[in-house]
């Protein structure tokens, strides 16, 4: 039983790695369209274009 058990975990954890795909995981803490922000000079509009080029960059 034990040398049945062993087997079946191995053969399941060794087929987690023969279907390995990859994934990439950002997260990043995108603020909303604040009109102080954008009176300050530091708007979604200024914003936007650098998180955007940054996402691309890393494939995510």
């Amino acid at each position: 039983m034990k040398r049945f058990a062993f087997t079946t975990l191995l053969i399941f954890l060794l087929s987690g790695t023969i279907f390995a795909q990859q994934m990439n995981v950002g997260s990043y803490n995108l603020r909303y369209d604040n009109q102080t922000d954008s009176a300050a000079g530091n708007g979604w509009k200024l914003r936007y274009p650098i998180i955007a080029q940054v996402i691309k960059f890393n494939d995510l």
